[in-house]
């Protein structure tokens, strides 16, 4: 299982890609097989992949945790660039203390936690 993914930190998004004219229409590009999506990085940080009813930018596993992956959109002879950060997952903790707080209680910290049952 993706630790990432278990944790809640989003491991893809999806991409779309709308041409705005200057009259104010709008045409949702993104399955158009005119459009070109290009991924600059030095490192393998994403891939791209369409399929048929979406544009996927999801982070690699090729064991890079962060940086900055450039993608350049080309739509005929426009183009816009944009910039995809990827985190990475260290790891996830979890620790209780006591409520309310008491004199002291502070200091008191548990990481092994166990399901109580109420009711």
């Amino acid at each position: 299982q993706d630790l990432a993914a278990f944790a809640g930190i989003p491991t893809w998004t999806v991409l779309n890609a709308t041409l705005l004219y200057p009259d104010g229409q709008s045409k949702d590009v993104t399955l158009d097989p005119r459009l070109r999506v290009n991924v600059s990085q030095l490192t393998n940080l994403v891939s791209v992949t369409v399929s048929s009813s979406q544009l996927l930018v999801s982070a690699s596993q090729s064991g890079y945790t962060f940086g900055v992956a450039n993608l350049t959109l080309g739509y005929a002879s426009l183009s816009t660039q944009l910039s995809v950060a990827v985190v990475g997952f260290a790891g996830l903790q979890l620790s209780s203390s006591p409520y309310p707080p008491y004199p002291g209680s502070d200091g008191i910290i548990k990481r092994t936690l166990y399901r109580i049952e109420i009711g």
